[in-house]
């Protein structure tokens, strides 16, 4: 269950909560496919942000096209 309570979220807690490696979370902010800024050496995730990326992200089944 993706909790969207918090305002700010780590690229780990991202990862977390997508289901997905820190490795990959982390490589998502680097490309670009998911916002963030830089806070000192730590990468924040903002919840617009994750909710964009979530919504952008997501493709229902029905819609892929071969």
């Amino acid at each position: 269950m993706i909790d969207l309570s918090q305002d700010v979220y780590t690229i780990r807690e991202v990862a977390q909560t997508v289901g997905v490696t820190y490795q990959t979370a982390n490589k998502w902010a680097k490309n670009g496919r998911l916002g963030h800024y830089q806070c000192g050496r730590t990468r924040k995730v903002s919840r617009a942000d994750l909710q964009g990326f979530l919504a952008q992200a997501y493709k229902p089944a029905d819609t892929l096209t071969p």
